[in-house]
């Protein structure tokens, strides 16, 4: 009975307030955009570019030589530039994934896929 009044009061006064209480599926929403976003953290400096894929593919367009954009697998609009170091005397083309390492890896940021 109290914890029922007690309910009733915080939702009497959230209201009254103009404060909203977050409904189900804006909570969905950002569980969801929660997960993501450790999703697109868990890639590091060190890993190597196998370990990247598994987790994000190269976004479309133009790429620079130095850098390159990837694109979160489970949203196409998460998206992070990573600086990659390959073995000596290879390339992104002749480097196997295996073998080639992140040297650096951008905060995720959004912005829509590109596409050739």
């Amino acid at each position: 009975m109290i914890k029922s009044s007690v309910l009733l009061a915080v939702i009497l006064i959230a209201g009254a307030s103009g404060m909203s209480l977050p409904s189900q599926t804006d909570r969905a929403h950002r569980e969801w955009l929660r997960e993501r976003y450790e999703e697109a953290t868990s890639i590091k400096v060190g890993m190597t570019r196998a370990e990247l894929k598994n987790t994000f593919s190269e976004d479309g367009g133009l790429q620079s030589v130095s850098k390159y954009r990837y694109v979160l697998r489970s949203s196409g609009m998460i998206k992070v530039d990573v600086e990659l170091e390959f073995p000596e005397g290879m390339n992104h083309r002749t480097a196997p994934d295996e073998l080639t390492h992140i040297k650096s890896i951008s905060k995720p940021y959004l912005e829509p896929m590109y596409s050739d």
